[in-house]
């Protein structure tokens, strides 16, 4: 993906981990690397 910026479309990335765990799915996400602040901390 990327940097971590509203470009890269991240609202999708969170819209679907959103939905996987409210279907009760085990999902396991790691995200490395620089981005904007603000999207990293939406994503805890």
């Amino acid at each position: 993906m990327g940097r971590l910026t509203s470009q890269k479309g991240v609202d999708i990335l969170t819209g679907a981990i959103s939905e996987l765990l409210s279907r009760g799915e085990e999902a396991q996400f790691l995200i490395l690397g620089q981005g904007q602040k603000a999207i990293e901390d939406s994503l805890i």
